[in-house]
């Protein structure tokens, strides 16, 4: 069985006729790669294009020179940012640990380890959220004499996914994508590659600029023996068809357009208050009269001819800002991330204590079905790395934990994984795992060998402790009230 997202209402429905198209939006794959860099040109604040500016009526101020350069509406508000930055970082929780009760986690953590997965985690969790949906492909490639598999993250837009009748399994997967032009050894030019990977349940098929390939240690073609598609589907929110899925900043983005065009509105009165415009009757200046004008020169009209000012009334700016701030307030009312921001400030113990709960209550299952995917990839890079198939009861045997959603305090998180070593029901090497997640260990390191280190260490410290203390003839009750001493003395320091 291949994986899907399973809290997503839509990745059950049945495929037949055209049930997965009943809703509006991109029809096709070209569409659907428009809808994702909207998304993300959204996310970076990118400027409305001319298409959105027309679709959705967003202000452009118009001049009877058409100016390409005229004042149009831009992304003045950050809410859709806020909210996909603080889903991505609940997501990847500062850091993911992976679990097992079979002897199988050494071979799962050199998979993430040559994965890099510690470092790419904060982005593909960033990639989830904007984008909504998140492909990690199990690739093969060789490592001296044997193949090892790692995992990489595709962006949506090059993915072509395609499901059974039940819109349940995935059966065939289709990347198809450009490389960036490079230049060689000799400094020459040399163009992109197009790829084409395709991945069925027994094969990887790639094709180069239209050639096929069949050397493994490059392009990891050839058979897989998974006995499923060796990729990863996890959809954010789920909206009636399994290929494709919402953004966590979905519902907000329309709003904020709407609250950009009014603010880029007021810019622009504001901007004929401090600079007014000249309208004249019955006689016309060329661009160079009327800067010489507007440069304090006199100005000489015909008979018959006269010149107005057209001013900006700022007689209801106060008020037009003051509707746009409490419709943004409105609207982050609906969005459970705002409790993270200066919003919450005044607000009751009790409405933050709601909103921390609908928060946990919106992103729980968007990140337990993120760590999921990481579990079911993770079984599937084993079995591909041993050459057999893909096994629910042998391989589906990990489990991935995160941090809270709402920050916990280190030192106190520290302090009680101490006190439970000290009673021996909390391993080290689990300390070390968990002090990884919590950005207190470096995440690339193995460890075992860092517990092993530190535990020589320790000894090390002890042995010459006891040493100085025999030399000093320190034994009893004087003994700990000297090692009690030197502990505070460290501390201190």
């Amino acid at each position: 069985m291949n994986y899907i997202d399973p809290s997503t209402p839509g990745s059950r429905l049945p495929k037949s006729g055209n049930s997965a198209r009943r809703l509006p939006g991109p029809r096709d794959v070209s569409g659907w790669a428009r809808e994702y860099e909207r998304r993300r040109a959204a996310y970076r604040g990118d400027p409305y294009t001319d298409g959105e500016i027309k679709e959705l009526g967003l202000f452009r101020l118009q001049n009877r020179a058409q100016d390409a350069n005229a004042l149009r509406t831009r992304r003045v508000t950050r809410d859709y940012k806020f909210v996909c930055d603080v889903d991505a970082s609940a997501i990847h929780g500062g850091g993911l640990t992976l679990h097992t009760d079979t002897g199988a986690l050494d071979a799962a953590d050199r998979v993430w380890a040559w994965s890099r997965l510690a470092a790419h985690l904060p982005r593909w969790a960033m990639n989830f959220a904007v984008d909504g949906d998140f492909y990690l492909e199990c690739v093969r490639v060789m490592r001296g004499q044997a193949p090892m598999v790692v995992f990489v993250n595709r962006a949506p837009e090059i993915v072509d996914p395609q499901y059974d009748a039940t819109g349940t399994f995935l059966e065939r997967v289709t990347i198809a994508f450009t490389t960036d032009p490079t230049i060689d050894k000799d400094g020459k030019d040399v163009p992109g590659q197009h790829i084409r990977r395709v991945l069925t349940r027994d094969r990887i098929d790639v094709w180069v600029d239209e050639r096929k390939q069949e050397d493994l240690g490059v392009w990891g073609a050839g058979p897989h023996a998974l006995g499923e598609v060796p990729i990863v589907h996890v959809g954010f929110k789920g909206f009636g068809e399994p290929e494709h899925s919402l953004g966590a900043g979905h519902g907000i983005d329309e709003t904020l357009s709407a609250l950009d065009s009014m603010l880029t509105q007021l810019l622009a009165i504001g901007n004929r208050y401090a600079d007014p415009l000249p309208v004249f009757a019955a006689a016309a200046l060329d661009a160079e009269a009327l800067t010489d004008w507007r440069g304090g020169s006199a100005l000489a009209l015909p008979e018959g001819a006269s010149v107005d000012m057209l001013v900006g009334d700022l007689s209801n700016y106060g008020t037009i800002a003051d509707v746009i701030q409490s419709e943004r307030d409105a609207l982050r009312q609906g969005f459970p991330e705002f409790v993270f921001s200066e919003t919450s400030a005044a607000a009751s113990g009790a409405a933050l204590t709601t909103r921390a709960h609908a928060f946990t209550q919106k992103i729980e299952p968007v990140r337990r079905a993120f760590w999921r995917g990481l579990e079911v990839a993770t079984s599937y890079a084993l079995a591909m790395s041993n050459r057999v198939a893909w096994d629910a009861a042998t391989h589906d045997v990990f489990r991935v934990t995160g941090g809270p959603v709402f920050p916990a305090d280190k030192a106190t998180d520290v302090a009680l994984m101490g006190d439970l070593m000290d009673r021996g029901i909390f391993h080290p090497l689990d300390a070390v795992k968990r002090l990884q997640a919590m950005s207190l260990v470096d995440a690339d390191l193995d460890p075992e060998e860092y517990l092993e280190r530190a535990e020589a260490s320790m000894f090390m410290r002890d042995e010459r402790l006891s040493a100085a203390m025999r030399a000093a003839g320190l034994t009893g009750q004087a003994g700990e009230d000297a090692i009690l001493a030197l502990d505070t003395e460290r501390v201190e320091e």
